[in-house]
Formats: C-alpha cells, sequence, structure tokens
C-alpha cells in the first residue's frame, strides 16, 4: 500500500452535519505530490470507483459508506502575486480554511470578502457553489482558478507526471456562475480537481451594507453605518450569522441547507398578495424568495424528528443531534420539501450535495 492511503477511514469527523460515514480509500492531499501520487494510484488500480474531493465537508451529505478514493484538499498558502494602488491579486491554496482566508485578507488591507465571513469550508470549494452572503457572491472577486482534469491523465507507472499536463486555469467566464452554481456542478462537464483560486481584492473599502440585518448588527456594535471600515463590516458579519446559526462544532449542520428559491414576478404579487408580510427580493426580472420565512411560516422551525431537527432559531437549518444518517436528514428535508410545495407551490432545493456512490467526482 503507497504511502498516504489509508483504508476505511472514518468520515464523521470530516464534514459538519456529522453523520456516521467512512471512505473505502481515503488520502490526505498536502501538495502537488500528494495528489500526483493519489492520482496515478486511482488510475492504475481503481478509477472505476467513484471519486471524492473534500475540503471543510460543510456543505454536504455523506451516505453511510462511500465505496470509493477520497481525496481530502489540505494543501495551504496565500500568495501575492500582484498589486498597485487599487488592488491585488492573491492566489490561495484549495485546503485553505475559507473564513481564516476572510480575516487575513481584512487585516491586510485587502478588501472585497468581509460578508463572506465565518462561511465554513475550505477555499478550493468556495467556486463550486459560488458561495455568498449578504449581497455579495465569490464570483465578483474570483479571477481565476486551476484545476486538474483527471480524465485525460494517463499514467504508466507508478509516478503521475501527466497531472501537470492536465492542469489549467479557468477564468471567471469560463466557471459558468450563477446562483449557487457553477461549472462544476454540470455532469456533463470534465472531471476536474480545483488546487488553487485567485482572487482580485480592493485596496481601498466599497462596503455592501444594505442588508437591514448588517446594519442592525453594525449599530449594536456601536457604529453608524455609514461611517464603517471593512473590519467593522466583518465583525458585524460574524456576529449576526452567530446570532442566527448554530456552530457546526457545537451542533452539527450544513448552515442553510435549501436555496432560496426563484420565481416569476406573477408568482411573487399572487403570494404577496395572500402572504402580505412575504419576504422576497428582486432577482432581476424575477423574485427571490426567503425560504427560511417559508419554513417558519409553515411551522416547521423548532420541529424535531428522532435524531434530526429543524433549528428553534433559524427555520433555514437542519441539524444533527444525535449521529443521524444521511437518510434520516434528508427524510426530514423531503417533508419539509412536500409542505412548502403544498401550501406555496415553491420548490425548495437543497443546497449541500448529496454524496453517493454514483461514480461521480464532487468537492466540498
Amino acid at each position: 500500500m503507497p504511502i498516504g492511503l489509508v483504508e476505511n477511514q472514518d468520515l464523521s469527523s470530516f464534514n459538519t452535519l456529522a453523520v456516521n460515514a467512512s471512505a473505502k480509500y481515503y488520502w490526505a492531499i498536502k501538495s502537488e505530490a500528494d495528489l500526483a501520487s493519489a492520482l496515478a494510484w486511482y488510475k492504475q488500480h481503481s478509477s472505476d470507483l467513484p471519486l471524492l474531493v473534500l475540503g471543510g465537508g460543510s456543505n454536504l451529505i455523506l451516505s453511510e459508506s462511500f465505496p470509493g478514493l477520497v481525496l481530502h484538499m489540505q494543501s495551504q498558502g496565500i500568495d501575492l502575486l500582484e498589486e498597485d494602488s487599487e488592488s491585488v491579486l492573491i492566489e490561495v491554496a484549495a485546503g485553505e480554511n475559507w473564513h481564516d482566508l476572510v480575516c487575513y485578507c481584512t487585516q491586510q488591507g485587502w478588501y472585497g470578502l468581509e460578508n463572506l465571513a465565518l462561511i465554513p469550508g475550505a477555499a478550493g470549494a468556495a467556486p463550486i457553489q459560488n458561495i455568498g452572503a449578504y449581497g455579495v457572491e465569490l464570483c465578483q472577486v474570483l479571477e481565476s482558478l486551476h484545476c486538474v482534469e483527471i480524465d485525460g491523465i494517463e499514467v504508466d507507472g507508478p509516478d503521475c507526471d501527466d497531472v501537470e499536463k492536465s492542469s489549467h486555469e479557468l477564468n471567471n467566464q469560463q466557471c459558468q456562475f450563477a446562483y449557487r452554481d457553477s461549472i462544476f456542478k454540470n455532469p456533463n462537464e470534465p472531471r476536474r480537481i480545483i488546487t488553487s483560486i485567485r482572487l482580485r481584492l480592493k485596496r481601498s473599502a466599497s462596503l455592501n451594507i444594505q442588508y437591514p440585518g448588517i446594519q442592525q448588527s453594525l449599530k449594536a456594535l456601536g457604529v453608524e453605518p455609514e461611517q464603517a471600515r471593512p473590519e467593522d463590516v466583518l465583525q458585524a458579519v460574524c456576529n449576526l450569522r452567530r446570532e442566527k446559526l448554530p456552530d457546526p462544532s457545537e451542533l452539527p449542520n450544513v448552515g442553510s441547507f435549501f436555496k432560496n428559491p426563484i420565481v416569476s414576478a406573477e408568482h411573487y404579487q399572487a403570494l404577496k398578495a395572500e402572504f402580505a408580510d412575504l419576504v422576497a427580493y428582486p432577482h432581476g426580472e424575477q423574485y427571490k424568495l426567503a425560504a427560511g420565512w417559508l419554513i417558519d411560516q409553515a411551522g416547521w422551525k423548532g420541529h424535531r424528528d428522532e435524531k434530526v431537527a429543524v433549528h428553534d432559531r433559524q427555520a433555514l437549518v437542519l441539524v444533527n443531534f444525535q449521529q443521524g444518517s444521511a437518510s434520516d436528514v434528508l427524510a426530514l428535508a423531503k417533508k419539509i420539501q412536500d409542505d412548502i410545495w403544498q401550501r406555496y407551490q415553491v420548490a425548495l432545493e437543497i443546497e449541500p450535495r448529496h454524496i453517493m456512490a454514483n461514480g461521480m467526482l464532487v468537492q466540498n
């Protein structure tokens, strides 16, 4: 067995939902050499098995037994590539903790990530979901990323020199970003592993604080919104998220479990006529509904099944109290989806990805 490869690895501590799960094969990836060795072994011995690229494990639901290879991205590094009087370009390794990155950049005077503070997960997974919060999305600051296409790799021996040949850059447009979506979720695209991302950040503050919650959180800090600094916004966002969302280390969860649904203007107007306090935001010619409001109004907040529940302060969050399985979590989610459709004719889409033994590569 090659150095680095582990069999029958417990994954319960590697996912923030803390579901009981294990992987037949596991490899911690801390360097390009690790990735080359792991992919060489995979291509030679197990390329017919599913491959899961794991980061912070914060946006996925693991089935109990993953029968393939898990590559756990743990590479570290934040490099300043370019700078001028207006902006900086940094490259961030896939294994860097996202929130730590946001704090580090703000401390350096590199701005643009403040609204994305305290989002759990690793930097390499951020483009897949096009993470966003409080009016800011990753696509607004991501310039490009580096990735490896694994299906074109050919291996003749124990080394995988062809990995470098299969590495390439995708720019922002090529990533096909949309609301909580990107090219990496398209099953018809080549299987790619993100190894690093490049972010263009500003040297001068350009704050996005139009969300009432951020303004209220700033005032609670004793800061008037018009006088806020990026450091203030970061702290306000952290306080706001801690108030609304449970800490996964204390109460296992994946954050927002459902996407905010987007409906037509006609559908919105019909709902608004029936529910005067409906929470929604313009989204081009459509409207984005607050999924948490829909679930809360339907009476699900605080609902508990045997092992899993809807959080008692945030209806958008499902929590795992007693080591529930993926089946337990998904069963509760299905009840909520069915009820919301019946009440509002609105389809709720699950935000975290359900990892199944289907042969697909996913990165979370």
